[in-house]
């Protein structure tokens, strides 16, 4: 992953903190009916909270697990990240048919820049590979990298090419390769 691929994320991630407050403080559980459905499965409200907070959580253990399976999986990880921010988009499109404010289309706004930028430097990231075919791997966490521009050490005469200069740092310090290729 590229150090822009990773702040696109961290913007991401405080945009939705931002996000859920806005949806909080306008009811948007009260306009969404998946909230009314997930309801019908409680007895009562805090088990209905208390159901919602076990499938949050069961979603993160089931992330951080894939994230531990390698970089092609922290790549399809990224991928879910980037359909739930751009799915975000639909307070727009209710605020839109609506013609009038719907709970969460504000700073739903700012989901649209950034989906567009995560896009853009998500498919660089994922499709790296040349016209002429020369691609390589990043010895310290596994990622495909396109050779031309990358960032590059030689040592005794083989060639390594990095994603990124933390990768870089991490192999000089080391001098070598992650056995589990996590980053």
């Amino acid at each position: 992953m590229t150090t822009r691929l990773r702040q696109v994320v961290f913007v991401a991630i405080c945009l939705f903190v931002v996000h859920g407050m806005e949806e909080w403080v306008t009811g948007f559980y009260f306009a969404d009916p998946t909230f009314a459905w997930i309801s019908r499965f409680a007895r009562s409200e805090p088990e209905a909270v208390f159901l919602g907070f076990q499938l949050s959580l069961w979603i993160w253990l089931i992330l951080f697990f894939v994230m531990l399976l390698g970089p092609q999986w922290r790549m399809r990880a990224l991928l879910v990240f980037g359909m739930i921010m751009t799915a975000e988009l639909e307070h727009l499109a209710f605020a839109l048919v609506r013609r009038s404010y719907y709970p969460g289309s504000v700073t739903s706004l700012l989901f649209l820049p950034l989906s567009v930028v995560f896009w853009i430097e998500y498919r660089r990231v994922r499709g790296m590979v040349a016209s002429d075919g020369t691609i390589s791997t990043d010895p310290v966490c596994g990622m495909r990298v396109h050779r031309a521009g990358a960032l590059t050490l030689s040592i005794g005469g083989r060639d390594f090419v990095f994603c990124s200069e933390s990768c870089r740092t991490e192999f000089i310090a080391t001098g070598r390769a992650r056995s589990d290729g996590a980053p």
